[in-house]
């Protein structure tokens, strides 16, 4: 949110006032946190939320390859590959609305991280 404590820094923090463990939701209209552990400092005093107290839901990805390689003759050779990103598509969900001021505060609500299949052939000699 705002500079509230008047100092033009950066930087700006809320007050921390719960756990904030949520319901670890994700999703338009969904929060990931318990909002009402964080509210707007006073005027004139910087929050105490700590750096790295809100983590954000993990990912799992597996990247792997195929390849085949094919003697054309004794000193060439062709070479297929496949390689696969993301193979099982999972989602890597974006850092959630981290304004306290925000109506959308604690939401997450996008991702990034789809599978990319690419093919390569590479010739030999």
């Amino acid at each position: 949110g705002p500079d509230r404590s008047g100092t033009g820094s950066r930087g700006f923090r809320a007050d921390r006032v719960g756990d904030g463990k949520g319901p670890r939701e994700v999703g338009p209209g969904t929060s990931w946190l318990d909002t009402s552990a964080y509210t707007d400092p006073a005027r004139g005093t910087f929050g105490n939320a700590g750096v790295g107290t809100v983590r954000g839901p993990g990912y799992t990805t597996l990247d792997t390859s195929i390849e085949k390689s094919f003697r054309i003759s004794e000193d060439q050779r062709l070479q297929f590959r496949t390689d696969f990103i993301n193979l099982f598509n999972s989602p890597i969900f974006n850092g959630g609305q981290r304004s306290v001021t925000n109506a959308r505060f604690g939401e997450i609500t996008s991702a990034q991280g789809s599978r990319r299949i690419q093919f390569g052939f590479r010739y030999e000699f």
